[in-house]
């Protein structure tokens, strides 16, 4: 996977360097300038714990029953950058960008009672640094003369952190107090809840040992691609509004992937708290699709026979939707001075 990654990253240099050299062409016609400024928008997810995250129109599908699972605008979370535009050829630039923003579900959030069941939630901070080269579809050939607006559709490669955590149940502080002291959110991915710090033992029913994944990095590349328009509202001032996908190549944001729930026992033994966290199944009767105060009115120790923790077939995603206002920064050639003295001869 990490070779279609650097394959991906070594195309869009070569692309980038290709037309830095094509552009030096125009440089007696057209003007190469930089634009920055900060974005404010909503950062969303698309996971174990929301498989149709990205299904804008659910939210105008009619009643539970006919509504897909997982309501977009209910794991909607905020997020802010900045960026730096370099333009460098009429309709190709390059753009450096800094992300800010959260992820959060629950399976309360959920219409299917297995989901419910399951009792899953996580939140999750992404940090990003990511390049983007975008193509705008309406040139610019004087930075001081630009269209009114344009089209334009951006991709990329970057780095981001993440980190989820989770709250414990109110049942473990009463359980546990010697773990619980209060509610506050733990880090998920040092608890190892699918089993990775588990040294397999031999099953002595089956004979066969367990295979347990390994640590997940907290740090990873993304693919950034996505659209965007360009409008101009002032001589030295645009707005831009951007919709950004992020291919990942983790399926930990929620820190749910496997298949299978790890051995109950074994996780205790290892680690009480990461037993807690990695099976936290129980019937919720009564239930919120508008937030994770769900009541857990009964919890009967264990999932429900046959019930998957994850799907490890399919990657994690998340999104950025941002609005945003660049600055013009540009010093435009002046006129030469003479001197009349030296003109005349004086």
């Amino acid at each position: 996977m990490m070779k279609v990654v650097r394959n991906w990253a070594i195309s869009l240099v070569f692309a980038a360097l290709t037309a830095l050299g094509v552009g030096q062409a125009w440089a007696q016609r057209s003007y190469s300038f930089f634009t920055a400024g900060p974005h404010l928008g909503s950062c969303h997810y698309q996971g174990d714990l929301d498989d149709n995250g990205f299904d804008w129109w659910a939210v105008f599908e009619g009643g539970k029953e006919n509504r897909k699972i997982g309501n977009p605008i209910d794991l909607l979370r905020p997020g802010v950058g900045f960026s730096v535009y370099y333009h460098f050829l009429p309709r190709f630039l390059v753009r450096a960008q800094f992300n800010q923003g959260w992820i959060a579900a629950a399976d309360s959030f959920n219409d299917s009672f297995g989901r419910r069941w399951r009792n899953q939630h996580f939140r999750s901070p992404i940090t990003e640094i990511s390049a983007h080269l975008i193509y705008e579809v309406f040139p610019t050939y004087d930075p001081l003369y630009r269209k009114r607006w344009s089209p334009y559709f951006f991709a990329g490669v970057g780095v981001f952190f993440f980190n989820p955590k989770a709250k414990p149940d109110p049942q473990w502080i009463k359980d546990y107090p010697e773990y619980f002291q209060d509610d506050r959110f733990v880090e998920l991915q040092p608890l190892g809840t699918e089993g990775q710090f588990l040294v397999p033992q031999v099953d002595p029913i089956t004979g066969q040992i367990p295979s347990y994944p390994s640590p997940y990095s907290l740090t990873q590349i993304c693919v950034p691609f996505g659209a965007g328009v360009r409008w101009k509202i002032s001589p030295k001032f645009d707005m831009r509004f951007d919709i950004g996908l992020r291919k990942l190549f983790t399926d930990y944001l929620d820190d749910v992937s496997g298949i299978d729930y790890p051995n109950y026992e074994e996780m205790m033994a290892y680690n009480p708290v990461a037993a807690l966290f990695s099976d936290r199944s129980g019937y919720i009767a009564e239930y919120s699709t508008r937030g994770v105060s769900a009541s857990l009115v009964q919890r009967l120790g264990g999932r429900e026979y046959g019930e998957k923790r994850g799907n490890p077939k399919r990657d994690d995603w998340y999104a950025f939707v941002a609005l945003g206002v660049t600055m013009l920064i540009y010093k435009p050639d002046r006129c030469p001075k003479y001197d009349l003295g030296n003109l005349f001869g004086r």
